[in-house]
């Protein structure tokens, strides 16, 4: 077909050499050129800054690292098992296991740790996409997707920096953190990038959370998915905690918190709505989601987060995955930590009392669960 075409598109121009029109040569990838100048463009790449965080694989052969790649909420878990307030369970079956345990399994050549890395520079590449369509000074139409894409990024570099530094900002301003691809940068500064130290990388981030504000200050999101100032607000109090400015900490996390309500101990602890209406909920300011459709989703709800958290997932049919529920590799919190939670602050009713399991009968253990679940 494709030599069809070019012989008759050659025989065209012989024969209409007043009428020559110039085309972009065909290929199997999409360039960048072409993907801008399509309808719609601009929007789409702007949608996927929200829509490619969570429910989707990062690495090309999704089929080697499913059970724990499955975008955002998946790197969640990966640090609060190299901390002290989660324990992976399971045995075999609890792919965080070697997040837990710190064991050679994170050693460079393991993709354990390739994915974070893969994670955040795949998402900060489409940032700067974005920001390369909307140009230095966006249209009206473009400001807000340029916003969006200089918070997000802010966000991202603000976790990377606190992966992969090995001290605290406080204790060496100094210190090494990752390389910064911005999306001004050339191939061949890129080829000689070296890793950023603390306190530029602080003074990228929040440069890019004053384009954010410049971007969104009269933005109204459609979801809260998307970033807006509330956002940007709480990015700022983030990375002043960090740097422990504690003035500008407190002034941020106030103006982020403004318009907003906490949550009341019922609404939280609620089993059917706490978590699940983030858009309706006036306490949420911002959250990724996992939609029916989603990649991880579709081919089995062994590779989402549910996977992990939820152990009410039944066994048995299309609905019937679940690490947790299947084979009992749930994750648990430090009986230290639990401990420490007032028996009067409504979170500790998200934890299973561990004197549940001193009860003797199944009849027992199944009434004393009724408080956290509906389904025996």
């Amino acid at each position: 077909m494709k030599k069809i075409m070019t012989l008759t598109a050659g025989a065209a121009l012989l024969l209409l050499p007043s009428c020559i029109q110039e085309f972009e040569p065909q290929q199997a990838t999409v360039t960048e050129d072409q993907a801008s100048s399509a309808p719609g463009a601009y929007e789409n790449f702007v949608n996927s800054l929200t829509s490619s965080v969570a429910g989707q694989w990062v690495f090309d052969n999704p089929s080697y690292r499913k059970p724990n790649d499955f975008g955002y909420p998946s790197l969640i878990l990966m640090r609060e098992m190299t901390g002290n307030d989660m324990v992976a369970v399971g045995g075999g079956y609890n792919w965080f296991q070697s997040w837990y345990t710190s064991d050679v399994t994170l050693a460079p050549i393991y993709l354990n740790c390739q994915y974070p890395w893969t994670y955040y520079y795949s998402q900060i590449k489409n940032c700067n996409t974005v920001l390369n369509l909307a140009g230095e000074n966006p249209s009206e139409i473009h400001k807000a997707g340029a916003g969006m894409a200089h918070a997000w990024r802010a966000f991202y570099y603000l976790d990377l920096a606190q992966m992969f530094c090995p001290v605290s900002y406080a204790q060496d301003k100094t210190a090494p953190t990752v390389p910064i691809v911005s999306n001004d940068m050339s191939i061949s500064g890129a080829a000689n990038n070296p890793r950023a130290t603390y306190e530029d990388m602080m003074k990228f981030i929040l440069a890019d959370l004053d384009n954010a504000e410049r971007f969104l200050s009269d933005y109204s999101r459609t979801s809260k998915e998307e970033p807006d100032m509330s956002v940007v607000n709480g990015l700022r109090a983030r990375a002043y905690l960090l740097m422990e400015d504690w003035v500008n900490a407190e002034k941020y996390a106030k103006e982020a918190q403004k318009g907003y309500t906490v949550m009341t101990g019922d609404e939280y602890n609620n089993k059917v709505n706490g978590f699940n209406n983030a858009n309706s909920n006036n306490a949420w300011l911002w959250c990724c989601t996992f939609k029916k459709d989603d990649a991880c989703m579709v081919t089995g709800g062994n590779h989402s987060w549910g996977s992990w958290m939820i152990n009410e997932l039944p066994n048995g049919g299309q609905t019937g995955y679940g690490y947790y529920s299947k084979y009992g590799a749930g994750n648990y919190i430090d009986y230290h930590l639990y401990q420490t939670i007032p028996a009067t602050d409504a979170r500790k009713q998200c934890y299973v009392d561990f004197e549940i399991d001193k009860k003797t009968t199944v009849a027992d253990v199944v009434n004393a669960l009724s408080a956290y679940s509906d389904v025996p």
